[in-house]
């Protein structure tokens, strides 16, 4: 493969996590995965909610412990008990 020469090169690390799209629109920002189901994490979307409109941004989603990065799995289970804890919270009465 060869790289095509350019005045600035940008590198990151790759950490051990999910791939995100957070995506900016009207004053609001929504969060995908790779699969395109979107992703309830209000700490990551109210910091695009201020983005100029039609913006995409894509990242890693990633759990930290004790300052440094987990596992793909610990990723998998933040994301599903914030799912299991949403569908609890929408399943008793007057709460929405």
């Amino acid at each position: 493969m060869k790289i095509t020469e350019a005045d600035y090169y940008l590198m990151s690390h790759k950490l051990d996590g999910h791939l995100g799209l957070l995506v900016s629109e009207n004053s609001k920002a929504k969060l995908y995965n790779r699969n395109g189901k979107e992703l309830d994490l209000p700490a990551i979307t109210s910091a695009g909610k201020n983005l100029l409109a039609g913006l995409i941004f894509a990242g890693e989603i990633c759990v930290f412990k004790k300052g440094k990065p987990g596992k793909n799995q610990d990723v998998i289970s933040a994301l599903l008990l914030l799912h299991l804890s949403n569908l609890e919270l929408k399943s008793m009465p007057n709460i929405k």
